[in-house]
């Protein structure tokens, strides 16, 4: 009498059972159970999960659907440009300096605040089929710069680094506090795309500016600045200053009345 259970369904199982186990064992997935909630922005969860251990796998193998389409919008540009040997007036400097290399390079600066901080430059290629492969590594840069002169901030002693400069000075001092406890992990994207995936991805030229003056965006900012005056006040704007009255300088004049910024998209 033959079994029922077909060997491809045991595989299925033992497969389930590994990674339960394996996902009860990384505290990462809890972790990131919360970090995945809509209200999270993508560059806030990535850096997080980096001063926190990383990745499972080391390897993220996909995008937010609104981030392939600024991707398919830049190499869209790109390839117009390569083609034509022409300057496109709408696409940023840095990005037709890397057109004009002629390399997987892509540039995702202009497109908005979430990509552009989460992956900034990312390397695309496309085979002979049209299928793509999108890589990028997830890294805090190694250039840094020095708090003011003289100042003894723990900033200042341990540096701030620029490639954090989005996040303001508590962004360091995590980042540094990671390092020191050894929870600081980069990890790797690795997106493959088949073709006919590819060829159906809108293209979309814009996404969050990245001076964003919406007041979910003023209020995130607002927290920011505040984080980073609590850690490191002689490296940090004050965000208290110029408020509407002595009683009131728990709510700064500039979230109240924001002047938008002439490099806001």
């Amino acid at each position: 009498m033959q079994s029922a259970v077909k060997p491809n369904q045991v595989e299925r199982a033992k497969a389930a059972i590994i990674d339960t186990i394996q996902r009860a064992a990384d505290p990462r997935y809890a972790r990131d159970a919360v970090l995945n909630l809509p209200i999270i922005p993508e560059p806030e969860r990535r850096f997080v999960q980096a001063m926190t251990g990383g990745v499972p796998g080391d390897v993220i193998t996909e995008l937010p659907p609104d981030f392939l389409s600024y991707i398919k919008d830049a190499q869209l540009k790109k390839e117009r440009m390569q083609a034509s040997g022409d300057l496109d007036l709408s696409v940023a400097p840095l990005a037709q300096w890397l057109a004009r290399k002629g390399s997987g390079q892509l540039s995702m600066y202009g497109y908005g605040r979430d990509i552009q901080n989460s992956l900034g430059e990312i390397g695309l290629w496309k085979d002979k089929k049209g299928d793509v492969l999108i890589k990028d590594r997830w890294k805090v840069d190694n250039s840094s710069m020095s708090g003011p002169k003289g100042s003894e901030s723990e900033l200042t002693k341990k540096r701030m680094y620029s490639d954090l400069g989005e996040g303001g000075p508590i962004a360091s001092w995590l980042f540094n506090k990671a390092r020191e406890a050894g929870t600081y992990r980069p990890f790797d994207y690795e997106i493959r795309i088949p073709a006919a995936e590819w060829e159906s991805i809108e293209a979309k030229d814009r996404g969050v500016p990245s001076f964003d003056h919406t007041p979910g965006g003023r209020a995130r900012d607002f927290l920011y600045d505040v984080l980073s005056y609590m850690v490191a006040p002689d490296v940090s704007n004050n965000p208290f200053e110029g408020s509407v009255s002595p009683s009131s300088k728990a709510i700064p004049y500039k979230f109240i009345n924001p002047v938008p910024s002439p490099l806001a998209p």
